[in-house]
């Protein structure tokens, strides 16, 4: 019972608060003997009050565990420290909770709290520094390329980009992907990779997989037989050369093509008979 009063024309005692609330639907009459009611006839019941005030009682919060015992007179400056008490938090995040698990909640679980980022020194909400977890530029880092180095955040890009060794790279002749560190090793076996005319030529730079076709057609000082071997001719120059030596040599030519026809007449006369 709380605040006490009394009817003096009965004296009918109530809670002030319960009464109040009987009143304010319109019955002006005692609860207890439906006697008229005058407001003029309630007063405040301080005996009553002093002895519901002395009344022995248990924490409101005994189920919960807290073993506190005393007069309702000293609930209020118990309820004051109470570790089962549930008070709102001090960082106004709109949490409510018992005052014993109050410390955690500020230190660890507020939204609202204060909280220093051990990288960048920077101070943040508790919400907003969950974001920051993960993304601060200070915090060092492991290449995400398993390459071994580690360095602030900040510096991770450019590393991934420009300076790790594991990191993919085209290879600039044949456009393939490569590791960065394998690329070298690449080169040496790229069909693409630019490499000079093994007869210098003068050519400046054929790919390697094109060399066969430029000694074939169109390589200059290629070493060619002369079109006239199957003839007899075993005469063997440059590509450039070749066309001299066969002006030069038309009529030792035209001598192997007849000698040449000749035998394959013979032949074949021996064959018929």
């Amino acid at each position: 019972m709380r605040e006490p009063v009394r009817v003096s024309t009965c004296g009918h005692r109530f809670c002030d608060t319960c009464l109040q609330e009987f009143l304010s639907e319109g019955v002006f009459k005692c609860p207890e003997d439906q006697l008229p009611l005058d407001y003029a006839k309630i007063y405040p019941d301080p005996e009553l009050e002093a002895q519901v005030l002395s009344l022995a009682i248990r924490c409101i919060h005994s189920e919960e565990g807290c073993r506190w015992t005393g007069l309702i007179k000293h609930l209020q400056v118990h309820l004051g420290t109470c570790g089962y008490n549930v008070i709102p938090c001090p960082n106004r995040c709109s949490a409510k909770l018992s005052r014993r698990d109050l410390p955690e909640h500020v230190q660890h679980g507020c939204p609202k709290r204060r909280v220093k980022c051990e990288f960048c020194a920077s101070d943040f909400t508790g919400e907003a520094f969950e974001g920051h977890q993960g993304t601060c530029p200070q915090e060092s880092v492991y290449c995400e390329n398993k390459c071994g180095a580690r360095m602030m955040r900040r510096l991770l890009s450019q590393h991934t980009l420009a300076e790790c060794p594991k990191r993919t790279q085209p290879c600039t002749y044949c456009a393939k992907e490569f590791v960065f560190d394998t690329i070298q090793n690449h080169q040496y076996q790229c069909p693409r990779y630019p490499v000079p005319c093994p007869n210098q030529c003068g050519t400046p730079s054929i790919a390697r997989e094109d060399v066969p076709t430029h000694l074939k057609e169109s390589c200059n000082t290629a070493m060619l037989l002369c079109p006239f071997k199957e003839a007899g001719c075993k005469h063997r120059c440059p590509k450039l050369a070749m066309g001299r030596h066969l002006e030069e040599s038309t009529k030792t030519h035209l001598g192997m093509v007849c000698a040449l026809v000749s035998r394959q007449r013979q032949e074949i006369l021996e064959l018929r008979r």
